[in-house]
C-alpha cells in the first residue's frame, strides 16, 4: 500500500493513501477527512522524507481513524 505523510512546522499533519484513505492531525486529533487550503497544502505541509517518521505517523493516523469508526 502506498501513502503519503505530509508535516507543518507547527505539527499539523495530513496522510494519504493511494486506497483513498485520508486523516488530518490538528490541535491533537486525528480527522478523517482533509482540514487543509490549497495554500496549506502546498506552502506549509511538507512530505516526510524520514521513512520511519512518516511510517510511525502514517499507522498512528490509521488506529486512531480505526477507533472512530469502530467506537
Amino acid at each position: 500500500m502506498s501513502y503519503r505523510v505530509s508535516k507543518a512546522a507547527d505539527g499539523r499533519v495530513l496522510v494519504r493513501e493511494d486506497s483513498g484513505f485520508v486523516a488530518s492531525y490538528v490541535d491533537g486529533n486525528w480527522i478523517p477527512k482533509i482540514l487543509f487550503d490549497a495554500y496549506e497544502m502546498r506552502d506549509e505541509l511538507k512530505k516526510v522524507r524520514d521513512t520511519a517518521e512518516a511510517e510511525k505517523l502514517w499507522k498512528e493516523a490509521r488506529a486512531a481513524i480505526e477507533k472512530l469508526v469502530t467506537a
